[in-house]
């Protein structure tokens, strides 16, 4: 199966944490993916970073990586530069909170 889009061109590369963190600095971290507990806005960057961290030392080690040991590192997260346009709606209980 395909998931590029035809035409398209993919290149990969690798910021250091600190380059990360300048790239990030416009935005706001936010859960797109999942419940949120009532009163969520959004997600500390250090959320993201820690992690990163962590897998860009791996990484520059030259170790490798298993899916059984190292899917904490890899964070999905939702970027937005207007916390307005992420509400979050119909509260409801989940696993009891």
């Amino acid at each position: 199966m395909e998931y590029d889009v035809k035409g398209w061109h993919a290149f990969r590369f690798i910021l250091t944490p600190e380059e990360l963190a300048r790239v990030l600095e416009p935005f706001h971290l936010v859960v797109d993916n999942a419940h949120v507990p009532a009163g969520y806005r959004e997600t500390p960057k250090a959320e993201l970073l820690e992690p990163y961290r962590q897998l860009y030392a791996k990484l520059a080690r030259g170790e490798q990586l298993t899916r059984q040991g190292d899917w904490p590192l890899f964070r999905h997260t939702g970027l937005t530069t207007d916390l307005s346009r992420c509400p979050y709606g119909r509260a409801h209980l989940y696993e009891g909170k």
